[in-house]
């Protein structure tokens, strides 16, 4: 379980409610960063990976191939097990194009921390492209930061320097891995409790976040810019309260 993370959520509240609206209203510009470079005869993969804010059971998990970050029944997915983990196959070409989105369901997904608690509200994560074996807050933040630097997916530089930007809007040093399992690498490097609960503050944005998708899924791309900009200002500004 986070450490005092409740407490600290508490005490964030006030904050949290000042930037509600402007995450439903905040949105940037540019130009479409997803990559569609893939072939008609890719061999067959298996994607296995895990969904985390703690470890997710009853997650959806997609491979997102109309990039609307929504799970669509034509794409390829899984319900999370017990531990997070889930597998679904698909195509090499299609996994290193596409992200892999997890879809937290409101009235059943629970977050392992509170084993005991099914969550109330809904909210969506995703990793870059190829990057499926850790679906997080923090891997969401760098998809969102890709974005608004204007970046491509599958761009090993681009990926590379927002990663950099992550570490350095959320307080991370430079050798901590933000795309790892901070549930399991926190038995031995009190820092990922300190990810953790940084992570937690995260997932709160992003349900604010859910609260502007719509029936219709909403625009992915709008969403993702309005995220990376209230996170960075909602986490940046408390991250020390919030560690």
């Amino acid at each position: 379980m986070r450490h005092s993370g409740e407490e600290k959520m508490k005490k964030l509240i006030g904050v949290l409610g000042i930037v509600a609206t402007a995450v439903l209203l905040t949105s940037c510009g540019g130009g479409n960063p997803f990559s569609q470079v893939h072939t008609s005869s890719d061999p067959a993969a298996t994607a296995e990976g895990r969904a985390i804010d703690g470890y997710l059971s009853g997650a959806t998990v997609c491979l997102d191939k109309d990039e609307d970050g929504v799970c669509g029944d034509s794409d390829p997915q899984a319900t999370t097990k017990s531990d997070g983990t889930y597998t679904f196959e698909t195509t090499k070409g299609d996994l290193d194009t596409y992200r892999v989105v997890v879809a937290v369901i409101a009235g059943k997904t629970i977050d392992m921390d509170e084993p005991d608690t099914v969550l109330t509200e809904a909210y969506t994560l995703t990793a870059p492209p190829g990057q499926y074996k850790n679906i997080t807050p923090i891997t969401t933040q760098v998809v969102a930061k890709i974005v608004e630097n204007g970046g491509t997916f599958g761009d090993a530089a681009d990926l590379a320097t927002a990663i950099s930007g992550v570490k350095e809007d959320l307080g991370f040093s430079d050798d901590m891995d933000i795309t790892g399992d901070y549930v399991a690498k926190k038995a031995t490097d009190s820092r990922y409790q300190e990810m953790h609960n940084v992570a937690g503050a995260v997932a709160d944005v992003l349900k604010l976040v859910e609260q502007d998708k719509g029936e219709d899924g909403g625009n992915f791309l709008k969403r993702l810019r309005s995220a990376g900009d209230n996170i960075k200002t909602f986490v940046k500004d408390n991250v020390g309260e919030i560690k």
